[in-house]
């Protein structure tokens, strides 16, 4: 999905065993657009599931549940953090 100067990624969907319920986390680029994006894509649910009712052959849709997934931004700050490590242990 596509935001204006933004990208929007699912980085995870998992469904509970009764199919009935399905978390999903989604990343944002930049990350300020992360609180909007995620309003939208709630707001969008219903969309989805019309979609996915219409492609797939399966008896319900799972209801969604948006989540922010930080979890590229986390690594990037751990990779900034050992790079700051190596350039001192160098010094």
């Amino acid at each position: 999905m596509a935001i204006e100067n933004g990208l929007v990624t699912v980085c995870f969907v998992d469904c509970s065993t009764d199919l009935k319920h399905a978390k999903i986390g989604i990343s944002v680029l930049p990350e300020k657009f992360g609180p909007s994006t995620l309003k939208k894509v709630r707001k969008l649910s219903g969309d989805f599931s019309r979609i996915l009712k219409n492609k797939l052959k399966i008896r319900q849709i799972p209801k969604f549940h948006w989540v922010f997934d930080a979890t590229e931004s986390q690594a990037a700050k751990i990779e900034e953090v050992i790079k700051q490590i190596k350039e001192e242990v160098k010094n």
